[in-house]
């Protein structure tokens, strides 16, 4: 039942808030834990600052402000001086998270003019808590999460601050004290020390309640152990502090206004040395969160996947908690504007609730020759009267397609703007380069792992578009008697542009072609499946007639290739009966003839050209040659990936080693001649690699 009642009052705080903050519920969910934590802190202390000040117009005396004017303005003029540099003090949560409290030593001067002048001098406190809501005036220059913040800020002053010394002043009077403070005698000052003791006491009380409070709001799970260190802290912050509130009133009763007043230089002093201590504290914090967080940053992307899915959501995450009081920006041009096809379009902001920068800065960086810009006087966009400064870094990332990475990509930028009070962006330059050079590293990462898997594709596509055109070349070899015949093809890359071709006739004679696109690649292989079919069709079509077949086909590659590609072709038809070649060769390497016996380098007959490559030029005709291949004559065609063969020298293999190899297997098999020229090759390059494709056909005649 408790538990129901305690959930309907929440729900009802909550719609509450809702109403009281507009734009409370687009917060992302930290925001939104720490406004509920502020306007519950509001709830609690808005009763308790009405009743101190109902309580101080009570007791408010005018002729003090008569009498003692000139001490009370010189007085707060040290005050306002002090309210505006608060020094901070690091407290520990539950969950390990420290949480800045700011302080200063206001408190000492309140008091001490408050046991001398009496509670009239509290209105000091009073007019700065009004002077912190300035920005009431300015409705231009603030926004809700402002407003709310120093509506916090006066509310915490006068229900903590001003009714406990209200409160101590009351225990004052009560034991005995007058105004101002007598003397030295114990009995003169011990009340008002007492005094002092119950105020801060009061103020640590009441601190923990809100602090037990906002860690309900917040959920953290164990709230008791977060009390315990922030008391620790308290204390030590206000109880050596309390005895200098009596001070200060006996300095004014023994000494006089003057030297009184210059102690409470001295606390104005004191106060700024531990403003600046306290700001070089904060710095080094934000350098080590900093740190952590891009280190942190850099582990998640490493594990993250590197096609940039997660980006977004990474940089969401740690954003904030790199700069969580400064307003920070990720920007990513897409690919137009980057000149990268792996960037995504991304704005990003730490605050979504303020408006973009603008694009004046992105093109300002853009133009820059540095890879970073300082803004030194940046107003806020949209706001009138908030200025600061503002730092904008490149985002670069290496193009893998350049060597050594020399060319870099402009993908981006990260903005930083930083309020005149909480120093410079100038000290985060390191942090945001990292940052900057973070998100580089993930698009140049993402850029190799695409163009990894696109090799990888077109690897697989090649092998695969390897393995289609090997089914355009015979799977056997012909088998005819008194005949023995070898071929083969060993392609430099996945696909060729060499192939070789057996073509059988009705009447029992066969064509012999080899032929070699003069190019390599794709282009190579599509261009020899083409050239393939069409030579095969026009030799079945015109078996009596090698020059015609090559003349029609050359008029058909014209006609649907349109390239600049052209093919060498040795074509002979064979009648295995009397062993006669009709031949022709289009622009090819020379066919040779070997006789049988003493076979010398001189014997050979050379088949040479009869006519140009074909895909040159149309209406061109060829001329036929013919040979008989005697008993025990070899024929041997080839493309020029084995006559032009170089080894690490640039030699080559050239006509004569082939006719030496030849040779040198003369009394083998076709099979073996050819397997020894082709290992002839190979001895002769070494460890030189393969440019051309490598086509070798054996005929012998038994």
């Amino acid at each position: 039942m408790k538990g129901r009642l305690a959930m309907q009052q929440q729900n009802r705080f909550n719609t509450l808030a809702l109403r009281l903050w507009p734009g409370l519920a687009d917060l992302d969910p930290r925001q939104q834990i720490l406004a509920y934590g502020l306007m519950r802190i509001i709830a609690i202390t808005t009763p308790l600052a009405l009743l101190a000040l109902i309580w101080l117009i009570a007791a408010t005396e005018p002729d003090v402000f008569a009498d003692h004017g000139l001490v009370l303005v010189l007085a707060g003029a040290a005050l306002a001086f002090i309210e505006q540099r608060k020094f901070s003090i690091y407290m520990e949560l539950a969950t390990g998270d420290l949480v800045p409290t700011t302080s200063t030593l206001s408190n000492l001067v309140y008091f001490g003019a408050a046991l001398i002048f009496g509670p009239t001098a509290l209105w000091l406190m009073v007019v700065a808590s009004v002077l912190s809501l300035r920005y009431l005036f300015r409705p231009r220059a603030w926004t809700w999460q402002v407003f709310w913040s120093h509506v916090s800020t006066m509310t915490q002053a006068l229900g903590i601050s001003m009714l406990g010394s209200l409160i101590g002043l009351a225990v004052y009077t009560g034991l005995g004290g007058e105004y101002p403070l007598a003397g030295l005698d114990v009995g003169d000052w011990l009340p008002a020390l007492v005094a002092v003791l119950v105020d801060e006491l009061f103020g640590i009380g009441l601190a923990l309640v809100l602090l037990y409070q906002f860690n309900r709001t917040a959920g953290v799970e164990r709230p008791l152990h977060s009390l315990i260190n922030w008391l620790k802290t308290i204390i030590v912050l206000a109880t050596p502090g309390a005895p200098f509130a009596v001070l200060a009133a006996l300095i004014y009763s023994e000494a006089g206004r003057g030297l009184f007043l210059a102690f409470v230089a001295g606390i104005t002093l004191v106060n700024f040395l531990a403003y600046h201590l306290s700001r070089t504290v904060e710095l080094s914090l934000q350098r080590a969160r900093e740190l952590a967080q891009l280190e942190a940053l850099g582990e998640a992307l490493i594990q993250a996947p590197p096609d940039l899915s997660t980006l977004r959501d990474l940089l969401d995450a740690y954003l904030n908690r790199m700069f969580p009081q400064d307003w920070a920006v990720v920007r990513l041009f897409d690919a137009a504007e980057s000149g990268s096809d792996t960037s995504p379009a991304l704005y990003l902001a730490n605050d979504s609730s303020l408006p973009p920068v603008e694009d004046s800065i992105w093109d300002h960086l853009r133009a820059a020759e540095e890879t970073y810009i300082h803004l030194p006087h940046t107003p806020l966009p949209g706001v009138r009267g908030s200025r600061g400064a503002a730092v904008v870094c490149k985002i670069l990332a290496d193009d893998p397609g350049q060597e050594g990475g020399e060319k870099e990509q402009f993908l981006g930028g990260v903005f930083l703007r930083r309020a005149r009070t909480q120093g410079k962006p100038t000290t985060s330059l390191a942090a945001i380069q990292s940052l900057a050079s973070q998100i580089g590293s993930a698009h140049y990462r993402a850029r190799v792992h695409r163009d990894t898997l696109a090799t990888q594709r077109m690897a697989q596509e090649l092998e695969f578009a390897g393995e289609v055109q090997a089914r355009f070349l015979p799977r056997h070899v012909p088998q005819i008697p008194g005949w023995d015949i070898a071929a083969g093809l060993t392609p430099a890359r996945q696909t060729t542009g060499d192939f070789y071709d057996f073509v059988p006739f009705e009447d029992g004679r066969i064509g012999l072609l080899v032929a070699d696109v003069a190019d390599k690649g794709t282009g190579a292989a599509l261009y020899m499946a083409l050239s393939r079919t069409l030579i095969r069709t026009f030799a079945l079509q015109h078996p009596d007639a090698p020059e015609e077949a090559l003349r029609l086909a050359n008029a058909r590659l014209l006609t649907d290739a349109d390239s600049d590609q052209f093919v060498t072709v040795f074509y002979g038809v064979l009648d295995p009966a009397t062993g006669r070649l009709v031949y022709a060769n289009a622009g090819h390497n020379p066919a040779y003839v070997l006789a049988n016996g003493a076979i010398r380098a001189r014997d050979p007959v050379a088949l040479t050209k009869t006519g140009l490559p074909l895909g040159m030029f149309d209406d061109f005709s060829w001329q036929q040659g013919a040979i008989t291949l005697e008993p025990g004559n070899l024929l041997v065609a080839y493309t020029d990936g084995i006559s032009e063969a170089q080894d690490r020298d640039d030699a080559e293999f050239g006509e004569d080693r082939l006719l030496a190899a030849v040779t040198a297997r003369r009394d083998d098999l076709a099979a073996g001649i050819h397997a020894g020229v082709i290992a002839a090759v190979r001895d002769f390059v070494g460890d030189a690699p393969q440019f051309d494709d490598l086509t070798l056909m054996i005929v012998r005649r038994g």
